[in-house]
């Protein structure tokens, strides 16, 4: 007995003391090592090149191009918008739960107020996905228009900074002294190289986002997407009380919030907070199984209904005068930022003419002898400049006129819409997508 005491005596002992912190358990994970990096003074961070390979002296520039010569593949800009609007990430997965059969089993009718709100409200998230994937393809579709065309701009500069580094040397060869130091051209050649291999990497990688937006994914890396359509610019003013009374509209979510206004009833509330959580997930809650079902609808008929009713009154209201409000906004700065491009656009235009009228007289001066190459040859690099400064102000333009259209809620594959809660969603003609310079809104 004595012995039994003892070593329960002992073990509760060393319970005890595990349990009190005085024992040490060893731990299954022991904690990873911490490690102190040591003090060191600040450096500074430059690229340590001698000689590379790809980068001998006087490499011509068709070498530097890394990639294998390419072949164009033309797209209209009515052609990306379309083939966006079709392979918008998610929008056809709204439009086919809108038209699948099977959904039309758990309706009471095909045209019930519920279903057809749902129909809309499906509808109208396809519409708002497609309107922002087709602005971000048109986006992206001037930018690569533009790193195109500045390609073009870089290879004549590179033609003439050739040209007058030979001039140089020959002139050095004949013992003469040059008007520019050769390094002042070879360095200036260089930089244009350089320039013109970001315009090269900036045309892949527009090409692949492209691509992916407008579901070429059969295209091979040296298809390149070229537009062929010719750029105009029309700054005369827009009317912009027209262009935001088209916003608030057209605008898909708009539409689909003030039906929800119209037809809010206890039929329709179910899906009312549904469309609700989409943009608020902590408003309202789901009635669980069929029990709950049922509490919810004869909840319809009582004060507790009521109240609810009024409240989603109260919350649809509010997000719609904010969602209005935000819209409107968007539309004002997108048209300011449309007319500011404008004039961006008018001035670069004025200066480039300035810089031809230059060349031009630069030109005519050596052939009567009264000037040198170096002279004519900064003129036209200086002519170039201008030229590639227009073209930039005249692609800012026309992705500033995207940015309204996507404001208003055109760009989207589908008319522009009305909806009848007893008959369901309407259209009222189609919204013209033009490539010329006349916006989608009423001039002045």
């Amino acid at each position: 007995m004595r012995r039994r005491s003892g070593w329960r005596w002992i073990t509760s002992g060393g319970l005890w003391l595990a349990l009190s912190g005085c024992a040490q358990v060893p731990l299954t994970h022991p904690p990873a090592p911490s490690v102190v990096p040591p003090l060191v003074q600040r450096g500074r961070v430059e690229a340590q090149i001698e000689t590379l390979p790809s980068a001998p002296n006087d490499v011509p520039t068709s070498a530097t191009d890394p990639f294998p010569p390419a072949q164009y593949r033309a797209l209209t800009a009515a052609d990306v918008r379309r083939l966006a609007c079709t392979h918008a990430p998610g929008a056809s997965l709204y439009r086919r739960e809108a038209a699948a059969p099977h959904l039309r089993h758990h309706r009471p009718t095909v045209v019930s107020p519920a279903a057809n709100l749902r129909q809309l409200a499906l509808q109208c998230t396809a519409r708002e996905i497609q309107n922002r994937a087709v602005g971000s393809a048109l986006e992206t579709y001037y930018r690569l228009a533009e790193a195109e065309g500045k390609t073009d701009l870089l290879d004549e500069s590179i033609a003439q900074l050739e040209i007058a580094v030979r001039e140089t040397r020959d002139m050095l060869q004949q013992k003469l002294k040059p008007p520019v130091d050769v390094e002042v051209w070879s360095r200036q050649l260089h930089q244009a190289q350089g320039d013109r291999l970001k315009a090269q990497q900036a045309i892949e990688e527009l090409n692949s986002q492209l691509r992916r937006m407008l579901g070429n994914t059969t295209l091979s890396e040296r298809d390149r997407i070229w537009n062929p359509e010719a750029y105009h610019v029309n700054d005369e003013p827009i009317d912009l009380e027209a262009a935001v009374a088209l916003a608030l509209s057209q605008r898909a979510e708009l539409i689909l919030w003030r039906s929800a206004i119209q037809t809010l009833s206890p039929q329709t509330i179910g899906v009312i907070e549904e469309v609700l959580q989409s943009s608020h997930p902590l408003i309202g809650e789901k009635a669980g199984g069929p029990l709950g079902k049922s509490l919810q609808a004869l909840a319809g008929s009582r004060q507790h209904g009521r109240t609810q009713i009024e409240l989603r009154r109260q919350q649809l209201t509010e997000w719609l005068s904010q969602r209005e409000a935000a819209i409107a906004e968007e539309v004002r700065q997108a048209v300011t930022s449309m007319r500011y491009h404008g004039r961006v656009v008018a001035i670069a235009w004025q200066r480039e003419r300035s810089h031809f009228q230059a060349v031009q007289d630069g030109r005519n001066r050596q052939q009567q002898g009264l000037t040198s190459f170096a002279e004519l040859t900064q003129l036209n690099l200086e002519w170039l400049r201008a030229r590639a400064d227009v073209l930039q102000a005249t692609l800012a333009w026309y992705i500033a006129r995207v940015q309204v259209w996507q404001a208003q809620g055109l760009l989207a594959d589908a008319e522009p819409m009305s909806c009848d809660t007893t008959t369901g969603p309407r259209y009222s003609g189609p919204p013209h997508f033009r490539t010329t310079s006349t916006v989608h809104c009423r001039w002045k």
